[in-house]
C-alpha cells in the first residue's frame, strides 16, 4: 500500500484472524512467519485486511491464481489509484482531503496540500515504483 506498517492491522478469513504480536492484546493468531498461502491457500480464497483501526482502512483480497512455482519475490503487476497518505483519516476523511486539494480557493487548500507529494494524482498508481518498493518484502518459508 505504501504505508509504513506503524498501525495495528490484521488479516481475517471468516472468524479466524492473524495479526502481529505487539504491546497490546493480540488479535487472533500471531502472523509472524505465516506465509500468505497458509491464510489464503486456493483460487477464490477471500481475505479481509484491516489497517489502522482508527482510520479503519478495509481491503478485500481475492486470490485469482495459484501455481506450483516457488515465488521468488512479491510483485505489483497492476492496480488502480494512488495510495492515500498514512494517517489521512480513513475513506471519508481522505475523500474530503481530495476535494480540498482540488479546490485552490478552499481556505484549507495549502494545509491539505502539505500531506501530498507535489505530483500526486489520486487516479494513478505508480506500478513500477510500487513494484520496486515490494522488492524488500520477505516471502517467509514455503511461499
Amino acid at each position: 500500500m505504501g504505508w509504513y506498517d506503524c498501525h495495528l492491522h490484521a488479516f481475517r478469513v471468516g472468524r479466524e484472524m492473524w495479526s502481529p504480536r505487539n504491546d497490546f492484546d493480540s488479535l487472533g493468531t500471531d502472523s509472524a512467519g505465516v506465509p500468505f498461502h497458509r491464510i489464503a491457500p486456493k483460487k477464490g480464497s477471500k481475505v479481509e485486511y484491516d489497517y489502522d483501526f482508527g482510520d479503519d482502512w478495509r481491503h478485500s483480497i481475492v486470490v485469482e491464481k495459484v501455481t506450483d512455482e516457488t515465488c521468488q519475490r512479491v510483485r505489483c503487476m497492476t492496480g488502480r489509484r494512488a495510495c492515500p497518505p498514512e494517517d489521512s483519516g480513513g475513506v471519508w476523511r481522505y475523500q474530503e482531503m481530495l476535494t480540498t486539494l482540488g479546490d485552490p480557493e478552499d481556505p484549507r487548500h495549502e494545509e491539505i496540500a502539505e500531506w501530498f507529494p507535489g505530483d500526486f494524482d489520486p487516479s494513478r498508481l505508480d506500478v513500477m515504483g510500487t513494484d520496486e518498493e515490494l522488492r524488500g518484502v520477505p516471502l517467509g518459508n514455503g511461499s
